[in-house]
């Protein structure tokens, strides 16, 4: 995604909430909106209606590069799987890439994916390799190995799972960078 920005193109990221109300027009409008490339490539706000948010979509779609990220999309309502279809349908001829990212529980919107599917990647839980690699990536340095047997220890190496701690690990304090600019854990695993 960031490369697509950086090149000057766009990315929409739009995220189900379990607590939401999960109505797909109203949640790609504010999306839009909140992009950065709703102010510089559309003419004022853009509503919350199916319309509406096929237009934005393919006047930037049109303009540059562009991609629609939806988050969390096995929590999407009948009513707004709905509208994802007549939403792809309406955009399926346009340079617009979608990317749906989904828990592998049940997905109600699959067979409407399926039409449109050019690759499916499914996540694997992470090895002790790929967890220190993340952390070089998230830290700008290598991981303490006892670091990164913790968080395999914690996390059964679960992607959310590692992103939940290590989030909760430093707003906590448990995890902070140190007085050599190294990031590592100051406290007993217990304290996670």
């Amino acid at each position: 995604m960031q490369q697509i920005e950086a090149a000057g193109g766009a990315v929409i990221h739009a995220k189900f909430y379990p607590e939401g109300t999960n109505q797909l027009g109203p949640l790609l409008a504010q999306s839009i909106a909140v992009s950065g490339v709703g102010a510089a490539l559309l003419r004022g706000g853009v509503e919350g209606t199916r319309p509406a948010v096929i237009a934005a979509l393919r006047r930037i779609g049109r303009l540059r590069p562009a991609l629609l990220v939806i988050e969390d999309i096995h929590l999407i309502d009948p009513e707004s799987a709905g509208e994802l279809a007549m939403l792809l349908d309406a955009l399926a001829d346009e340079t617009l890439s979608v990317l749906a990212l989904a828990r592998p529980a049940e997905l109600r919107v699959r067979p409407i994916l399926e039409r449109y599917l050019v690759e499916r990647i499914d996540l694997q839980r992470l090895d002790r390799d790929a967890i220190a690699e993340l952390w070089a990536a998230l830290f700008g340095a290598a991981a303490d190995p006892n670091a990164v047997e913790l968080l395999q220890e914690l996390t059964q190496g679960n992607s959310l799972a590692l992103r939940s701690c290590l989030r909760t690990a430093i707003e906590s304090g448990t995890l902070q960078k140190g007085s050599d600019g190294a990031w590592g854990f100051n406290a007993p695993p217990q304290a996670l």
